[in-house]
């Protein structure tokens, strides 16, 4: 699980992850990077887990997209889509 909250005054999220995959910043220029590696373990697994948070600032026009891992394990016949197809797409 992904959780953030955005301040819509400054344009600040904070976010934090549990163990999901982890979104993707789109910059209003269309450069794709992924966001910090923050959070912990997979949400609801241990009781008494620490999760960190980190925060970005969005500027006018970035996307914050995210998805789950049936995405990237989707596959057909030949091939699983996979993390970096995922990437190339958006």
């Amino acid at each position: 699980m992904s959780y953030g909250v955005l301040n819509v005054k400054s344009g600040e999220i904070r976010y934090s992850n549990g163990g999901h995959n982890l979104p993707y910043l789109v910059n209003s220029d269309g450069k794709v990077t992924e966001m910090n590696d923050v959070g912990g373990l997979l949400l609801g697994k241990f009781e008494d887990a620490d999760y960190s948070e980190s925060s970005i600032q969005l500027k006018p026009g970035d996307t914050i997209m995210t998805f789950t891992d049936g995405i990237t394990e989707a596959e057909n016949e030949k091939v699983i889509f996979s993390k970096n197809n995922a990437s190339s797409t958006i």
